[in-house]
């Protein structure tokens, strides 16, 4: 399977590393090794996470890294990461 960055969740990430490149270059950049790590081993298996609790849809899925949830779509041929954000915000803030 391909994976696929929607426009808002690869700003979702930019905002991420930005706020943590402030603090420390170095974790900015593991961080944003890690979330594309995680994003290409969806390729392999893209049901290894679970389903995302507030839709009904069976392909609509997440994973969370440290503090991030990182929402994505499973397709017949592409993953497509949807949203990238911190756990601490409430989802209800987040703009779709």
């Amino acid at each position: 399977m391909k994976i696929q960055w929607t426009k808002k969740a690869t700003s979702d990430l930019i905002v991420i590393i930005k706020y943590i490149k402030k603090d420390s270059p170095q974790n900015a950049l593991m961080v944003f090794e890690k979330v594309h790590i995680l994003a290409d081993s969806l390729a392999l298996l893209p049901e290894k996470f679970p389903l995302q609790p507030d839709t009904c849809k069976a392909n609509v899925r997440f994973a969370v890294l440290w503090n991030m949830k990182i929402i994505y779509v499973i397709g017949k041929k592409t993953v497509t990461i949807t949203r990238v954000f911190s756990t601490r915000q409430h989802p209800k803030k987040l703009n779709p």
